[in-house]
């Protein structure tokens, strides 16, 4: 407790003497995916990540409001600052255009991530097409993606896949693989695993053995919030770690599934 009491009277001393308790902007608003992704986004009360954003903001003396919205409306929010920010985004050079991360122009540090999740790629069950790792193998076509991932569509296209983008979700994705629309499908295996044990995915549709990529992701902030408030900014990145590490980050977490 005195080590809290005592971090708190610091960071007050250091936001009024750097001038940030009187430049200080309005609560953050946040623009959250208006679909789950357990543990990390939820709908009706804070995922992981959105509570870890919230307890590093404050270390700072910022508020954050979160909002849903598409994952597109999202970035459009960011892109014109209707939104400040996505609590967990994932670096890809066309999410960096119009969302600032910690480091300019590559991944920033591990440790400021604010959730990591595997991408699987799935297919009907036993058709040849498949992931060494390396190399897509067998592939006719494109790969069914969701509408404004980009980062899976960055993935793919270094591999030089073509991706199909016009789904909502996963399940839509899994339905034009039954109807044979494509051969293969991008997702989180969070989202792909409840699927595919159930109907009507269940025995139709399996994840490749070989997981496609293990992701981080990131608080990052808009351009015009980040130019406006620099220092602010640096700080509440910095934040992230030590609000992960603390003992009342872990015990807000408990449980959350």
């Amino acid at each position: 407790m005195v080590r809290i009491a005592n971090w708190g009277w610091i960071a007050a001393w250091a936001l009024a003497a750097s001038g940030w308790a009187q430049d200080a902007p309005a609560p953050l608003r946040l623009c959250v995916d208006a679909r789950p992704h357990p543990p990390y986004v939820l709908l009706e009360r804070e995922g992981t990540a959105q509570i870890l954003v919230r307890m590093a903001a404050a270390r700072v003396g910022v508020q954050v409001e979160y909002h849903h919205a598409p994952v597109a409306r999202c970035a459009e929010e960011i892109r014109r600052n209707l939104a400040q920010g996505y609590p967990a985004a994932g670096y890809a050079p066309k999410v960096a255009d119009f969302c600032a991360f910690s480091v300019d122009n590559k991944e920033p540090d591990p440790q400021q991530a604010t959730a990591q999740a595997r991408l699987m790629l799935y297919r009907r069950t036993g058709e040849l097409v498949d992931w060494d790792g390396k190399r897509l193998l067998h592939l006719n076509g494109k790969v069914l993606s969701s509408h404004g991932a980009l980062v899976m569509r960055d993935r793919l296209r270094a591999l030089g896949a073509e991706t199909d983008d016009g789904a909502a979700d996963l399940a839509t994705n899994f339905a034009k693989l039954l109807a044979r629309r494509d051969d293969l499908a991008i997702g989180f295996e969070r989202d792909g695993q409840p699927l595919i044990e159930r109907a009507p995915f269940a025995g139709k549709i399996e994840a490749l053995p070989v997981v496609f990529s293990q992701e981080r992701y990131y608080l990052c902030l808009s351009h015009q919030f980040r130019d406006a408030h620099p220092e602010l900014a640096a700080a509440l990145w910095d934040a992230i770690p030590r609000a992960a590490a603390s003992a009342e980050y872990k015990a807000a977490i408990k449980g959350i599934k």
